[in-house]
């Protein structure tokens, strides 16, 4: 089984003539593979640094190196593929829009947006899943220009009362927002269960787009349209993480299981819309002295390098004052800290603790 790994952080870089602080270097096995330039000077995070494909299965060692002078440098997450032998169930499961298992679950009215989303502006338009585990979480992009009026929508888990949503539009020529929460299902006993989210809204209102669900506790996914024991169960990346600041951090577990189609697209973090159930919240910017620090994931499951595939990711999410690509997968991820985030990285070793997180 090949992997691939991708190291996350913020590309708040400061291009003095052509000289970049802060600076960063990755490592596989001691091995360096190729990082990212920042093409461009907006803050954003959610921006690969570094990346390696095509990785031979087993335990591995990454290392990421960061040097700053006047900029802070942060790391948000590591995403790998992991071995067969890493255990599934207990996880947060990130599935991509463009998951197999999703084929089935788009009715009438769905269509693909330009930067790879789903999208629906037809009343009542319906998306019905089945899945197994605790809970759902919806992730969606709101558009400019596509209708700013305020829309609604519902829904439904295994025939109870409907939960209503609302999806806040944007004004026109403002940037599209990335990362929105449109809805959290409550809790529910684990085991399997079936989902239909409808849309309320109209051609005049704010459209109902899909970009990725995390499904709490999940095993599989099961399409829509398939029999029970049908299903679908594509491993891919594992994704780790802390916020890094200038500290030295070792991972010794990773919890967060994910599919990703990599796609080209922003990933803009800001404050949901009002009805949103929460949000993606951005760093806050804190100077450090100039220095290096190092970031340390000890035995990573899932790769050895060489033959290094590496491409540039698309831009990732936009900071406020101060960051893939076709063909996501399946991932455990755990990224730094937010009250909406699931918390499964054990921290062994921590020689500075980074800064905490804020409003911007």
């Amino acid at each position: 089984m090949r992997s691939q790994v991708h190291i996350f952080g913020t590309n708040n870089v400061l291009n003095t003539s052509g000289t970049f602080d802060p600076t960063w270097e990755c490592y596989i096995d001691k091995i360096k593979i190729e990082t990212t330039t920042p093409p461009q000077q907006t803050a954003k995070n959610n921006w690969v640094l570094c990346e390696q494909d095509e990785l031979v299965d087993g335990p591995h060692v990454i290392t990421l190196n960061a040097t700053v002078k006047k900029q802070t440098f942060w790391f948000d997450q590591i995403q790998y593929v992991p071995s067969s032998s890493v255990a599934l169930d207990q996880q947060a499961i990130y599935v991509d829009n463009t998951d197999p298992a999703l084929t089935g679950a788009f009715g009438d009215g769905w269509a693909i947006s330009g930067n790879g989303t789903n999208m629906t502006t037809q009343t009542n338009s319906t998306f019905t899943m089945n899945f197994t585990g605790v809970s759902v979480t919806w992730y969606g992009v709101v558009f400019p220009n596509l209708g700013n009026s305020p829309a609604r929508g519902s829904y439904v888990v295994n025939g109870e009362s409907p939960h209503a949503f609302q999806l806040e539009g944007l004004s026109p020529g403002e940037v599209p927002q990335y990362n929105q929460i449109f809805f959290q299902t409550p809790p529910y006993n684990e085991g399997q269960h079936t989902m239909v989210v409808t849309y309320l809204g109209n051609t005049n209102t704010t459209p109902l787009t899909l970009d990725y669900l995390i499904i709490q506790n999940g095993t599989q996914l099961r399409n829509a349209t398939a029999s029970p024991t049908s299903s679908t169960h594509t491993l891919g990346p594992v994704v780790g993480g802390v916020l890094g600041g200038i500290a030295l951090v070792i991972l010794t577990a990773a919890g967060f299981i994910l599919y990703r189609r990599r796609k080209k697209k922003n990933g803009k973090t800001t404050q949901p819309a009002s009805g949103f159930e929460s949000s993606v919240q951005p760093f806050q910017y804190v100077a450090p002295n100039a220095t290096t620090s190092q970031f340390l994931a000890s035995s990573v499951q899932g790769s050895q390098a060489l033959n290094s595939k590496t491409r540039t990711r698309g831009e990732g999410t936009n900071i406020a004052s101060t960051s893939v690509a076709p063909n996501r997968s399946r991932m455990i991820m755990d990224e730094g800290p937010a009250d909406h985030r699931p918390q499964r990285v054990s921290i062994t070793d921590v020689s500075e603790m980074p800064p905490s997180y804020s409003d911007l």
